[in-house]
């Protein structure tokens, strides 16, 4: 039976305030920096989504985080070294799937983007909603649930010292979401990567119990 998405994508009240989360523990201004750099995208036409821990927290589901994520469309990087010398960032590595860039001002920290060339990372890019924060004065688009959990399963494949964090956020992701997401396409992704063992494993855990 075909289930239709309900989530709204507006995420509670708490995860729109300036908590403690949205600081981080080092001296990031992670405001500052969302602020300028989604300005900056929305003018230059940059197609862009949050994700990574910072993505977690838009959704309602704040965790520690050190830096902030992003997924961009890689023809757009031109454009994004234009926008980041702009505001202070150098380049510090740049390879086919992922450039980072660090400030020497400690308040701008360093933002890491992860390239959207192909066919299943541009389509999270065309699908991926606007939320809020700061107390909806930011709005900002973000990776759908099940997105950031294809993230996760490829972050799992791609280093398992990060196992126990993105274990964690995939199993907070499928109980939080788990009535709007699609559950097709998350077995897609960890099919992807021969992990579908451990599919059934979170979808017998949280996934919605009409299966028809």
């Amino acid at each position: 039976m075909a289930r239709t998405a309900r989530f709204l994508y507006s995420p509670p009240a708490q995860a729109c305030r300036v908590d403690p989360w949205l600081r981080g523990d080092a001296l990031l201004d992670f405001e500052r920096v969302l602020r300028d750099l989604v300005a900056d995208f929305t003018e230059r036409e940059v197609r862009y989504a949050l994700i990574g821990g910072f993505a977690l927290g838009a959704l309602g589901l704040p965790r520690a985080t050190m830096d902030i994520d992003f997924l961009v469309a890689r023809a757009a990087l031109p454009v994004l070294d234009e926008v980041m010398a702009r505001r202070q960032y150098r380049l510090r590595y740049r390879s086919e799937n992922v450039s980072q860039y660090v400030s020497h001002l400690a308040p701008l920290g360093h933002v890491d983007f992860l390239h959207a060339f192909r066919e299943i990372s541009t389509s999270m890019l065309e699908r991926a909603p606007e939320v809020s924060l700061f107390g909806g004065s930011l709005r900002l688009r973000t990776l759908r649930p099940e997105d950031l959990v294809d993230l996760k399963v490829l972050a799992l494949a791609n280093d398992p010292r990060r196992e126990r964090q993105d274990l964690a956020d995939i199993d907070r992701l499928a109980e939080r979401f788990s009535a709007e997401m699609d559950w097709e396409r998350v077995r897609e992704y960890f099919a992807l990567f021969d992990k579908l063992e451990l599919y059934d494993e979170i979808r017998d855990a949280h996934g919605p119990a009409d299966r028809c």
